[in-house]
Order: C-alpha cells, then structure tokens, then sequence
C-alpha cells in the first residue's frame, strides 16, 4: 500500500485548482466574446440574452457554479431562438457549440429556478 504524502496532495489539489481557473477564465472569455456578437442588434430579445450572459459572467466571477450555469445559459439560448425565432448568426451558433462541449458533463438539478425561457433563472 503507497501512502502519498501531504506535499503530493497539495500540489495536486493545486494542480486542479489550477486547471479549473484556466478552464474559468476560458468559458469567461467565450461568454464575453459571445455578449458582443449581440450588440447592435436592434429588439428587445436581443438584450434580454446579453442580460442573461452578463448574470453568468457575474456567477463565473463569483465561481459560483460556472460549468453549470453556463450550460443552462447555452440551453436557455436554443430555447430562445427555437421558441420565439431568433437569428443566430453561424459564428453565435459555433461559440454556442463549443459552449455547450465544454459544459456538459454538469448536475444541472440545482440551477433550474424557473422557466427554460425565462431570464430570471439567472439571477
């Protein structure tokens, strides 16, 4: 039986902490890339989505479940544009893609406060 020691540990609990703020700090940058692809858009709808990607970006900072929130925010994008017909230009729908990959392995029971369409899960 091996006994790893306490340094071992430590620098593997650094380790993925580390490998956690990176993967942050990546989701981060994508949900802001994807927050200015919105502007300019003219409708309201549009700046209820930037409304929803700022309140992740706010939990992302807090690291307040950054995975999962952000998954929600890629399905509650979907539901948008599939329920209320929203146009999602090819380059929106690839950041959404690559969202959606690297979040979706996540326990999305304690982020459902309301409706899959409704901003105020969100807050």
């Amino acid at each position: 039986m091996i006994i790893s020691s306490p340094a071992k540990q430590l620098n593997s609990k650094l380790s993925s902490q580390e490998q956690e703020a990176r993967q942050n700090g990546y989701l981060f940058a994508q949900l802001v890339r994807l927050y200015h692809t919105f502007d300019g858009r003219p409708g309201n709808e549009y700046s209820k989505l930037q409304d929803a990607i700022a309140c992740v970006l706010d939990k992302i900072d807090q690291n307040d479940h950054p995975y999962a929130y952000t998954n929600k925010l890629v399905m509650f994008i979907e539901a948008r544009h599939a329920l209320r017909g929203l146009y999602l230009s090819p380059d929106q729908n690839k950041l959404l893609i690559d969202l959606r990959e690297n979040t979706k392995r996540t326990n999305l029971n304690y982020v459902y406060l309301s409706a899959i369409d409704a901003t105020s899960q969100f807050k």
